[in-house]
């Protein structure tokens, strides 16, 4: 679990409650008598952070060449992503691949006392007219507690956790080491089992 007033819910009360009450009743169902830990996020958040930093570089140098040649065959949002790519020198780069690996022993440290991590799928929710208005920024946030799962090499498994108020969705993701998806389906099913 997030330590105390980590978790950023974009001023979203009706996430926030709905996310709350479902994080209470699933680490009791799936602690299972064991301990529960709080952990602070800004380790995982800036992980998340360089996928839209420095990686970009990465994605541009594989796709340079059809986005010159094929400009109007990707999606302007995308393409403005891709080529943020430029902006970034070989310095940047490999100051980001030596704060990644900092990062990654941070969170291995993580796993040696915790099976699993529990974080809300998305913050917020957004209608599609809000994600086109903001399409960079609104993904970020939409991105914030799962995206870090991709440099980090980690195993996420998303369980739907019931509704707001309002009639949206809400998600718990559990988190864990690479290859620790069986574990993650486990405490998963006996998530749902509770849920009914």
């Amino acid at each position: 679990m997030a330590a105390k007033g980590e978790l950023d819910f974009e001023q979203d009360t009706a996430v926030a409650t709905a996310y709350l009450r479902a994080e209470g009743r699933a680490v009791a169902r799936a602690a299972n008598g064991g301990a529960v830990h709080h952990t602070p996020l800004g380790p995982l958040v800036e992980a998340g952070n360089l996928l839209y930093g420095p990686w970009v570089a990465e994605r541009l140098s594989g796709l340079e060449g059809f986005l010159a040649t094929h400009p109007d065959e990707v999606l302007p949002v995308i393409r403005a992503v891709v080529e943020r790519g430029a902006d970034y020198s070989g310095t940047d780069a490999f100051r980001a691949i030596h704060r990644l690996r900092e990062l990654r022993a941070w969170c291995d440290r993580l796993w040696q006392h915790a099976d699993a991590l529990v974080l809300p799928t998305v913050p917020t929710t957004f209608t599609r007219a809000q994600i086109a208005e903001q399409p960079t920024a609104r993904n970020l946030v939409l991105g914030r507690y799962t995206q870090f799962a991709n440099l980090l090499d980690l195993s996420v498994v998303a369980v739907p956790a019931g509704m707001t108020e309002d009639g949206r969705p809400v998600g718990l993701s559990l988190i864990g080491p690479a290859f620790a998806d069986h574990r993650l389906l486990q405490i998963a099913h006996r998530i749902q089992e509770a849920q009914g």
